[in-house]
């Protein structure tokens, strides 16, 4: 069943304007995705969306909170997007070339990440793309993120994550580290001003140039990796 959110709240703080996360992955991701059907899994009120008007792909875009794709539809109808959950993934077998999970694994629940990864193989075709974002398990990164201290908000050793997609029928093809000191000094200001301002300080140009220039250098607080369907 979708999850209910505030529509206040969504309209303020997550609307659907890209910020500079969903530009990075977009970036990264744009040269595999041209003319592919692709799922993304946890598109929220569709951010990465409203970029995919310059990609001549077949987007096809989940989530299970109604309200999030409510706005995601008005912003994006070039995009289809349909209320489902990832472990009932409700489409064919090797329907799509790709799918990605963009900053989704570390909100399932615990345990649960192999049994997302097997459905997820279900529906690609062989030699499928796989793109998952996720935070890195290193101790700078651990001590900045108050989602990890107070929520238990997971983090993951590139070994560890290897070997649960290795589990499912994937094979890892390509895996970076990104973000360094000031993306994880960002993160203590991002919860501050969400919770207190209902702001997205990523979509400020001044803190996204910081931030996406140190990005663009090797780093250790995120996880950004391509597998392939076996």
């Amino acid at each position: 069943m979708p999850v209910k959110t505030s529509p206040k709240y969504l309209d303020k703080f997550e609307s659907s304007e890209p910020d500079m996360f969903h530009k990075i992955y977009f970036e990264l991701t744009r040269p595999y995705l041209s003319g592919k059907r692709i799922l993304n899994i946890g598109c929220w009120t569709g951010s990465y969306e409203t970029m995919f008007e310059q990609v001549d792909s077949d987007l096809v875009s989940i989530d299970l909170n109604f309200q999030a794709l409510q706005i995601a539809t008005k912003s994006s109808p070039h995009s289809n997007f349909l209320a489902a959950d990832t472990f009932k993934l409700p489409f064919k077998k090797e329907s799509f070339d790709a799918a990605t999970l963009f900053t989704v694994l570390e909100h399932l629940p615990i345990g649960s990440e192999e049994k997302a990864f097997k459905e997820i193989n279900g529906v690609l075709k062989k030699g499928g793309l796989f793109f998952i974002t996720t935070p890195n398990d290193n101790f700078i990164g651990n001590l900045f993120d108050v989602a990890y201290w107070l929520v238990g908000h997971r983090h993951y050793k590139i070994g560890n994550l290897s070997k649960m997609l290795n589990n499912c029928g994937f094979r890892v093809e390509k895996v970076l580290l990104k973000g360094r000191f000031w993306n994880n000094f960002s993160i203590v200001f991002f919860y501050l001003f969400k919770y207190l301002f209902a702001l997205n300080i990523y979509r400020n140009k001044s803190i996204e140039r910081i931030l996406k220039k140190e990005y663009a250098k090797e780093g250790y607080r995120d996880i950004i990796l391509l597998a392939i369907k076996n």
